[in-house]
C-alpha cells in the first residue's frame, strides 16, 4: 500500500507534488492510516488519500488529480471476471473491461430483476397471520431461465416467522411446522404466561429443572402445549381462516394442556433430581464412561434440548426412571455390560442423528417417532421392568428405521 501511494503522489504534477512536503513521512502516515480496519478498502482509494494528504500537509487535492497519475502495471488491480470458476477475461485496464462486460453484466441484472420480482410474492417478513388465501403447497417460479418448482414455508428466525421458498416439500413442512408453532404461541403468549406462572406445580418444576432463569424453561413449556392443544399440521393450516379456526378450538383446551405438561415435568423432576444427586456422588474410576452417559441422557430428556420431541412427553417420567435403574445396574452387572448394552442403542442414535442432519436439521414426524420408539428401547434393555408403551426390541427399531427410509426415497422422487 505504502508502495501504491508513493507512486500517486510522485505521479502528480510537479506544482502539487512540490506543496507535498517531506514526501517520505506524509506517504508513511497516509499509508499507516488506511490501514486502519475502519478505513481499509473502505469507498475510493483517491478519494481517501486526497483526505488524508490535507490532513497531513494541508494540500487540498482533488480525487481526480490523483487519478490521472500513471501508475505501473504491477501497482493496479488486476481485474479477473468469472463464470463459474472459468476465467472468462483478466486485465488490469479497468475501462476496457467494463466495456466488454458492461452489457453482460446488465443482461445479468435484469434477469435477477425479473427472479426478484417472481420470489417476492412468495417472500414475506415478520407476519403475525396466515394470508386469507390459502397459502399453495407448490408454485413454479423463473429461475435461472427455467421453470422450477418451489414450496412456501413459514420460517422462525429467532422469534420471528417470515414466509420464503424451498427447493425441497420436505423441508418446506418441518420448517412450517416449527413457524406455525410461534404463530400459535404468540397469539396465547399473554394467557399462556399467566396460567404457568399461577399453576400450583410451576415452582417444582422449575425446583427440578435446575435453572436459574425461568424464560426459556417457560418458553420450552409453551412450545410442548402449543403442539399438544393446537394440533399442529402444516399441510392443513394454510390459510387465516383455518389458523383462526384452529386457535380458538385450541385456547378451549389450553389450560388442561398445560396442566398435562406441567404435571409430566413435575413427575419426572423428582426422579431427576434424585439421579442428578447420585451422579454427583463419589463412584468408582470404572463407572466414569458410563455415569457420563448417563448424564448425557438424562440432559436430552429436558425440553430445551435439541433432541427433546414432544412425543417424548408421556413417558417422561418412566424415561428418567429408567436412568436410575440404569445406575443400580451398574453395581450388580457392572460397566463393561452397560457399555455393550449402550452401543446397540448409540448406533441407533447416530443414524437418527444422520437422518436429521440430511433433513437439514428439522425431524419431521417421522424422525420424531423413531426419537421416541429409541427411548423405549432404553427402558426395555436397561429397565424392562418399568414396561414399555409399545412391543420393542432392536430388530423391530430396524424395521421402523427401514420404513422410514422407504418413505423417504419415495417422497424423494415425487418432488
Amino acid at each position: 500500500l505504502e508502495e501504491k501511494v508513493a507512486a500517486i503522489l510522485r505521479g502528480l504534477p510537479k506544482a502539487w507534488r512540490t506543496r507535498i512536503h517531506p514526501m517520505r513521512e506524509v506517504v508513511a502516515e497516509v499509508a499507516s492510516t488506511l490501514r486502519r480496519p475502519e478505513r481499509f478498502a473502505a469507498g475510493s482509494l483517491f478519494e481517501a488519500i486526497a483526505t488524508e494528504v490535507e490532513n497531513a500537509c494541508r494540500v487540498p487535492l482533488e480525487p481526480d488529480t490523483l487519478a490521472a497519475s500513471e501508475l505501473e502495471p504491477s501497482l493496479r488491480f488486476l481485474i479477473e471476471v468469472r463464470r463459474n470458476g472459468t476465467v472468462l477475461d483478466r486485465s488490469r485496464d479497468a475501462s476496457s473491461v467494463r466495456g466488454r462486460w458492461s452489457g453482460t453484466a446488465r443482461e445479468g441484472l435484469d434477469r435477477r430483476g425479473r427472479e426478484a420480482k417472481a420470489l417476492a410474492r412468495w417472500t414475506r417478513d415478520r407476519l403475525h397471520r396466515l394470508p386469507d388465501e390459502p397459502l399453495p403447497t407448490s408454485v413454479e417460479v423463473d429461475l435461472h431461465g427455467r421453470r422450477v418448482e418451489m414450496h412456501p414455508a413459514l420460517v422462525l428466525d429467532g422469534t420471528r416467522v417470515s414466509m420464503r421458498l424451498e427447493p425441497r416439500l420436505a423441508r418446506a413442512l418441518a420448517l412450517s411446522h416449527l413457524g406455525l408453532r410461534r404463530l400459535f404461541r404468540d397469539a396465547v403468549g399473554e394467557a399462556m404466561a399467566h396460567h404457568l406462572d399461577y399453576h400450583p406445580r410451576w415452582g417444582e418444576v422449575k425446583g427440578a429443572f435446575a435453572t436459574t432463569e425461568a424464560t426459556p424453561l417457560a418458553e420450552a413449556v409453551a412450545d410442548l402445549v402449543c403442539e399438544r392443544a393446537f394440533r399442529i399440521d402444516p399441510r392443513q393450516v394454510r390459510d387465516a381462516g383455518t389458523f383462526e379456526a384452529r386457535l380458538a378450538q385450541g385456547e378451549r383446551d389450553l389450560y388442561g394442556r398445560l396442566d398435562e405438561v406441567v404435571a409430566a415435568l413435575a413427575e419426572s423432576g423428582r426422579a431427576r433430581l434424585d439421579l442428578a444427586a447420585r451422579l454427583d456422588a463419589p463412584a468408582p474410576e470404572a463407572w466414569r464412561a458410563a455415569t457420563a452417559a448417563i448424564a448425557a441422557r438424562l440432559r436430552r430428556l429436558d425440553p430445551r434440548d435439541p433432541a427433546f420431541v414432544p412425543e417424548l412427553l408421556p413417558g417422561l417420567p418412566r424415561y428418567t426412571a429408567a436412568l436410575g435403574v440404569r445406575l443400580d445396574r451398574l453395581r450388580s452387572a457392572g460397566p463393561e455390560r452397560d457399555r455393550l448394552d449402550a452401543a446397540t442403542i448409540a448406533s441407533f442414535e447416530a443414524r437418527l442423528a444422520a437422518l436429521a442432519e440430511m433433513e437439514s436439521g428439522d425431524f419431521d414426524v417421522r424422525c420424531r417417532r423413531l426419537r421416541v420408539l429409541i427411548e423405549e428401547l432404553h427402558v426395555a434393555t436397561f429397565a424392562d421392568r418399568l414396561g414399555t408403551a409399545e412391543p420393542i426390541s432392536p430388530t423391530r427399531l430396524e424395521r421402523a428405521f427401514g420404513a422410514f427410509g422407504a418413505v423417504r426415497d419415495a417422497a424423494a422422487g415425487s418432488s
